[in-house]
């Protein structure tokens, strides 16, 4: 007995088939996140002020109140340059992170089988607190720390001025250049780990093979082994990126007071600030969360145009 070709079932898309795997995932997402986000969007349009009030008085809000919060944002002192401030060390640090990590993996990766196990010794930042971190910054990247103190007794002059006060002012600085350092101490032993996880399947007769046709070891890094690590290092940057934009923690510990970092600034109009502030902050986070979004998509498609190795499977 045969059956008819439309009688046979179909198989389903693979998108489908994916969608129907992360259903638990995307539920799990939609109870948590998803909730805290619609939260914080419904605060920073009906929290205070008319909108408040024509909400309990049961009636419309007036057109120009609704958006109040999201206006007051740009008009806040400093938030423009907490905004710009914030980009520019979410994208410094994972900058720096991705490349260190990219090339500390190929190092690693080349060195000797006991060089290997000694150098294991890189995962430890990723299990370390953030405040511990923090302190490690501190500790060595002060005026006061051990970094500073060996320069000044080497009587090397970093062109800042005489003696350990004469140390560039990294820590606790208006560039935010500690919050950076930390970021990066933080980040690159996890690019690290992905990276030596693809090159733990890549055969070593394409490093061989580069070297007997004339390929030194920055050559071969650059055209052998980069596009291999590129899908991965895209991802690892999104992730970096990300998580320095949002992070509060280290900021809070390491950060000037102006220009302070986003989270920072959300943090004081939301609990250090009038209750007609929360609306702003609350404003600010809706803003965040859209911006990581549209980042997300665009670099992932910039990506893609920009490696053609690059195969969606």
């Amino acid at each position: 007995m045969y059956l008819h070709r439309t009688q046979l079932p179909r198989a389903p898309r693979p998108r489908i088939a994916l969608l129907l795997r992360l259903l638990p995932l995307l539920l799990f997402f939609a109870a948590t996140v998803g909730i805290g986000l619609a939260s914080a969007v419904s605060q920073s349009l009906v929290l205070t002020g008319p909108v408040r009030l024509a909400v309990d008085s049961g009636t419309l809000p007036p057109p120009d109140a609704l958006f109040s919060g999201y206006r007051s944002l740009f008009a806040e002192p400093g938030m423009l340059a907490s905004i710009g401030h914030t980009l520019v060390i979410a994208a410094i640090s994972a900058i720096a992170a991705v490349a260190l990590g990219a090339v500390g993996a190929y190092l690693l990766w080349c060195a000797p089988a006991a060089i290997q196990q000694f150098g294991a010794v890189y995962r430890l930042p990723i299990i370390m607190p953030h405040i511990v971190v923090a302190f490690l910054t501190v500790l060595f990247w002060s005026r006061t720390g051990l970094v500073a103190s060996v320069v000044h007794h080497l009587g090397i002059d970093v062109g800042t001025g005489t003696g350990q006060g004469g140390f560039p002012h990294l820590v606790y600085s208006s560039n935010g250049i500690g919050i950076a350092i930390a970021y990066v101490y933080k980040g690159f032993p996890f690019v690290m780990l992905l990276c030596l996880g693809v090159l733990s399947r890549t055969p070593r007769r394409l490093i061989e093979t580069a070297a007997m046709l004339g390929a030194g070891p920055v050559r071969t890094f650059y055209r052998v082994i980069l596009p291999l690590l590129i899908p991965t290092l895209n991802q690892i940057l999104i992730i970096l990126f990300l998580y320095a934009l949002g992070g509060f923690d280290i900021p809070w510990l390491l950060g000037a007071s102006r220009p302070q970092m986003l989270p920072v600034t959300v943090y004081s109009l939301y609990f250090q600030s009038g209750l007609a502030d929360r609306t702003v902050a609350m404003a600010a986070l809706s803003l965040v969360a859209l911006g990581a979004v549209g980042f997300t998509v665009l670099f992932s498609r910039l990506a893609r145009r920009l490696a053609p190795w690059e195969r969606v499977v």
